[in-house]
């Protein structure tokens, strides 16, 4: 009993220190959100901006990551899968660095006006600082597993603003399971994530949502429609996504391909982001 004691007293002090060490970066990232607000109207200030920035901006943020992640092949992939992938062979490890390097990699991208998600990266990385704690709290595999899970939900929640939605991807996309064992933990922590979200960057949301009406029980036929189209595009989408990253890593035929496959990791990143700004 006094081991068990000591060992809750040592786990309790832990996570004290843990959430101590998190307010104040969480407090600054408020001052600094409240100093330059949101980037909602974005869209509108991008026709103003000169037609120079607008291309240099990708390149120079593609050039940063590359340069970044250079030497850290490891961090090349999307995110998601490398969490599923981590659950699914049972070794539930996330290394910690790995998920900050692309986090700062993905806010770089981002922010520069890349072409990327913040889905993947904010997974992954909740899911590192999850499998980071767990075991130097010396988790079973079976506990890790479910700690990985609720990063992972964890940031998706913070990120859209949506606790529900962030505990369903959890456990149906990472677990693969609804026992009640993992819901509470994961419900409990998409929940913390999004309270986290709103008290940095306030209770604005995410999504715009857009006012419907259902005028005509016929109107459900083209919402099948609509469904169908969304699934072939996300589909080809999907396809040309992989298309263009093996183009770039130099595996198709032709001249360029394998030109740009001999280039560093930086150069093929900024010829990336030109072409973000190209378009």
């Amino acid at each position: 009993k006094l081991v068990v004691g000591v060992g809750m007293m040592v786990c309790g002090a832990l996570l004290t220190l843990g959430a101590l060490s998190l307010y104040y970066p969480l407090v600054g990232l408020a001052a600094v959100n409240a100093v330059f607000g949101h980037a909602h109207n974005m869209p509108a200030v991008l026709p103003h901006l000169p037609w120079w920035l607008m291309l240099l901006a990708p390149t120079v943020g593609g050039l940063a990551v590359g340069r970044l992640l250079r030497d850290r092949p490891e961090t090349h992939g999307h995110g998601l899968p490398e969490v599923v992938r981590a659950v699914k062979s049972g070794a539930n490890v996330v290394p910690a660095d790995r998920g900050l390097l692309k986090l700062i990699a993905s806010a770089i991208t981002i922010g520069s006006g890349g072409s990327a998600g913040r889905e993947g990266p904010i997974v992954y990385g909740g899911a590192a600082f999850a499998s980071s704690v767990g075991r130097v709290l010396g988790f079973s595999r079976r506990e890790l597993s479910i700690l990985l899970a609720c990063g992972a939900g964890a940031g998706i929640s913070a990120s859209f603003n949506a606790p529900i939605a962030g505990a369903v991807f959890a456990m149906e996309i990472i677990l693969r399971e609804f026992e009640l064992r993992v819901f509470s933990p994961i419900i409990l922590a998409s929940v913390a994530g999004t309270l986290v979200s709103r008290g940095v960057l306030d209770e604005a949301p995410m999504l715009n949502r857009v006012n419907y009406e259902l005028v005509s029980g016929a109107e459900v036929f083209a919402y099948a429609a609509l469904g169908i189209g969304c699934g072939l595009l996300a589909f080809a989408f999907v396809k040309l996504l992989h298309g263009v990253e093996h183009f770039f890593h130099g595996g198709m035929g032709g001249k360029l391909s394998p030109w740009l496959g001999k280039k560093p990791l930086p150069v093929r990143a900024a010829l990336g982001g030109l072409c973000t700004g190209v378009l």
